[in-house]
């Protein structure tokens, strides 16, 4: 989408507004975009612009709990006396790209491919990453739980 529409969905924040709210909302704003060309009507428009901007804070806010309430979980899990610092930097740049191969793994923490991949398949232990499917070679590792935060159609409430 390109314009004025695809406006309605650009991403908040690194989050997508839900596609049904967004298609009403695009359908909404045109009805009060006509009337406060008309009629002057701004109050309504107004108070309509707001609501949105509450809405989709409120949903960016859940999330963002979401994903601090995962992250510090993570970080509990793997938190020993012998766990290196590459491991939790592994996890923390899971949530800025919750998807990455092991090549790029090994070059932004400045490690070896076979430490690198060493690390992901402890993660898939742990139940960090999984593997994506079908991929023989120059596999990628997934971060589900943070893709399902991210992904999900309403946030779960805590």
């Amino acid at each position: 989408m390109s314009g004025k529409a695809g406006a309605y969905e650009q991403r908040l924040f690194g989050l997508r507004p839900r596609a049904a709210a967004a298609r009403s909302y695009r359908r909404l704003e045109h009805d009060r975009s006509n009337r406060r060309s008309q009629r002057g009507a701004w109050l309504p428009w107004l108070e309509f612009f707001l609501r949105g901007v509450i809405e989709q804070g409120n949903d960016a806010l859940q999330r963002f709990d979401a994903l601090l309430r995962l992250w510090n979980a993570y970080r509990a899990k793997l938190q020993t006396s012998r766990t290196s610092a590459l491991v939790l930097d592994m996890v923390d740049r899971f949530f800025a790209v919750p998807a990455l191969s092991v090549a790029q793994t090994a070059r932004r923490l400045g490690i070896t491919h076979r430490a690198a991949q060493m690390n992901a398949d402890k993660r898939v232990k742990a139940g960090i990453l999984q593997l994506m499917p079908g991929r023989v070679r120059n596999r990628i590792y997934l971060a589900r739980d943070i893709l399902t935060i991210i992904e999900a159609s309403e946030p779960k409430k805590s």
